[in-house]
Order: structure tokens, then sequence, then C-alpha cells
């Protein structure tokens, strides 16, 4: 049976976008090392942010965003920084302000220093396109959508025995806690190199 060349080729198209669209988001969760010098405070900066790897079994929504953030400045011990970035649907609890690291199944508590909650409110319009009697269509709104999500931000330093744990690591889970449910997030590999790589400067 011969092939149907145009339904192949547009095959071969939408899967060469895929791929593509595969690549944005592999490169969306992480980010490069940024380094930054600040006069300001007489600090060089390094940082990056990633995305956490949600791999709780409760199915309400999470999302953890992070950026880890190291500031050094000569003479003074280095300063480990971590902001956290969570999102929960508007139904959900607020978040507990306890958040946890295990480091290769050892938990260690993380001491909250602040913390911010947002409501966030979204609203999209539903359409539909409609015949019309010269047989053209148009679009019309059959109806609005509102998403609601809760924001929670956390900031927090790494101890320097949490930073001796993390060097020789092999996984990295934060979790957290929000009414009936427990969040655990695992760092991907590539963020967990990136993290050990950038510890490697820190005494």
């Amino acid at each position: 049976m011969p092939y149907n060349t145009p339904k192949v080729l547009h095959i071969g198209i939408l899967f060469f976008f895929l791929l593509l669209l595969s690549g944005c988001i592999t490169l969306m969760t992480t980010s490069r090392v940024i380094q930054e010098e600040d006069i300001v405070k007489g600090t060089t900066r390094m940082q990056f942010r990633h995305l956490g790897s949600n791999i709780s079994k409760n199915t309400s929504y999470f999302s953890m965003s992070q950026v880890v953030v190291i500031e050094q400045k000569s003479g003074e011990r280095e300063r480990v920084n971590i902001y956290d970035f969570l999102t929960t649907s508007g139904s959900s609890y607020r978040m507990d302000q306890k958040v946890f690291l295990i480091i290769d199944g050892e938990v260690s508590p993380l001491n909250i220093q602040t913390t911010e909650y947002d409501y966030v409110k979204s609203i999209s319009e539903n359409t539909d396109e409609v015949a019309t009697s010269d047989s053209t269509s148009v679009t019309v709104v059959t109806g609005i959508t509102e998403n609601n999500n809760k924001v929670t931000r956390f900031h927090y330093t790494f101890s320097s025995e949490i930073l001796k744990k993390i060097k020789p690591s092999k996984e990295v889970l934060f979790r957290y806690y929000s009414g009936p449910h427990m969040y655990t997030i695992k760092m991907r590999k590539s963020a967990h190199k990136k993290l050990i790589k950038m510890l490697g400067r820190v005494e």
C-alpha cells in the first residue's frame, strides 16, 4: 500500500514540534547558574532556579519553584539562602510554617525566616465557533472560568550542618504540610548536581 505523503509529512512535522516543545520544557525546569557581583553589599552572588518534582501520593494540586542564592563576602562565611514559591488550589488549607529537609532518608527541620501568603485569581473566557446563516462562523463567549490559587513564599537558610550533609548526598527531598495533606518534593538530578557544585565552593 503506497504511503500518503501529505499525511506522513504532517505527522513528521508534528513529531518535530513535540520534540522541540519537550526540549523547551526541560530548559524551563532548570536554569543555569548565574554569577553576579553586588557592589552594594560587596558580595559575589551565585544563584539558580529550579522546579521540584512532586512525588506526593495525594491528588491535590501542588507545585514548587525554588531559588538558591549563595552570597560570598571577603572575610565572612558564605550565606546560603533558599526561596520557595509554593502554589496550591484556592480551596486548600494554609501551608504550615514548617519545612523539613530529607537528605538520603535523614530528616532535618529548617528554620523559616520569613513567610508570605497571597491569593491569586485569574479569569479566562470559554469560547466556541458558531455557524451563521451565510455558512461562515463566528467566535462567541460561552462562559467564564475562574481559577483561584493560594501562593506561599518561604525564605530560609542552610546551616553548616545541613551543608555538610548535602555535599555527599544522593537524594534531597523537601517536605511541606497543609491541613490533612503532606507534599514531598524531590530535587531533579540536574538541579541536585548544580546545588552540590555550588556548595563545593562553600566552606
